[in-house]
């Protein structure tokens, strides 16, 4: 199991609000109902100051322990994933994108994707954790310890976060996994050079998803298809 919890120390709107979040994080899965990829929601239960959101963690085939997390099955170490895992990666990513999509619907997003709240099943899809900031207004400064995009940050960000800022940490997971470095948060290396061993199109299409406007970025369903398109010219 994934426990959220959150203790409020004094009864102010802070507190309250936070409350309400983890309330409405529970309400929004129940409310999406069984989309493959989502976590399942066991309980939410506290009193007035304190409340603990419980979601089901995935368990490995082998052994039945909780499975993996993104950034422990393809390593800490630096280097960056083969060509064969890479492919691997870019068809969960895929998949993960079609999980996201009903959120995007909705207008709202995750918006604190990263490489250590993805699970990787044994078969190698990707399901969420939990839903991250779905359930809660956008906030300037927000996800600072993840791949943050720059409509988050206080310092370069213009517009607000949503959707699109999925897109962008989708993209930056799968730059730091595949190049073994994260992406520069203004100006990371892309194109033809950003592997000789993988096709061009993938720093494209990452390219186009650490897009610097939000504006300018695909939607989840097209980065999803060009993610795609990589994956078969690997295979």
């Amino acid at each position: 199991m994934w426990l959220h919890r959150v203790d409020a120390r004094t009864d102010g709107p802070e507190a309250r609000t936070a409350l309400r979040e983890l309330a409405a994080e529970y309400g929004l899965i129940d409310e999406l109902g069984p989309i493959p990829g989502l976590p399942l929601p066991i309980a939410v239960a506290g009193g007035r100051r304190t409340s603990t959101l419980v979601l089901g963690w995935p368990p490995a085939r082998l052994g039945g322990g909780p499975g993996e997390t993104l950034a422990e099955a393809c390593g800490a170490r630096a280097a960056p994933l083969d060509p064969w895992r890479t492919a691997r990666l870019l068809a969960g990513l895929a998949g993960l994108c079609a999980t996201l999509a009903p959120l995007h619907r909705r207008g709202t997003g995750h918006r604190r994707l990263a490489a250590n709240g993805i699970i990787m099943l044994d078969d190698g899809r990707l399901v969420l954790r939990d839903l991250g900031l779905a359930a809660r207004e956008p906030r300037s400064g927000e996800a600072p310890d993840g791949p943050q995009a720059p409509e988050q940050s206080r310092r370069r960000g213009s517009g607000t976060p949503g959707p699109h800022t999925d897109v962008y940490r989708l993209a930056a997971i799968a730059y730091h996994l595949v190049t073994g470095r994260a992406p520069h948060p203004i100006a990371p290396t892309l194109g033809a050079n950003l592997r000789p061993d993988l096709p061009a199109s993938l720093g494209r299409a990452l390219g186009q998803g650490l897009g610097a406007d939000p504006r300018s970025r695909p939607n989840i369903g097209e980065f999803a298809a060009a993610l795609t398109a990589v994956r078969d010219e690997l295979a």
